[in-house]
């Protein structure tokens, strides 16, 4: 899988998890996971290049650990939200609001 398609499959399995993804123009941030009222929000800074921003959403999904992760139909992509996760612990998922 490429790049758009993995960050397009990420994107769609947030939704069917019940958190929102929103892709904007940061200036000062990478974006990160915040919880706003009781949802859980991702926000990606959508200049970034396309596998820095899925390799993001990934270590966020991770980091959130939806139930729906365990269970994924898609191993390829369940791997590589772990993998992403596990990876770096080193650098923290920025958390801004």
């Amino acid at each position: 899988m490429n790049s758009k398609v993995v960050l397009e499959e990420l994107i769609k399995f947030s939704k069917e998890c019940g958190i929102k993804v929103i892709r904007d123009t940061l200036s000062k941030s990478r974006g990160g996971a915040c919880i706003l009222k009781n949802e859980n929000i991702i926000v990606l800074n959508k200049f970034f290049p396309i596998e820095r921003q899925a390799s993001l959403l990934a270590r966020c999904l991770g980091e959130i650990n939806p139930p729906q992760l365990e269970s994924m139909k898609d191993q390829k992509l369940q791997k590589y939200i772990i993998d992403e996760y596990g990876a770096d612990k080193t650098t923290p998922i920025e958390f801004n609001v």
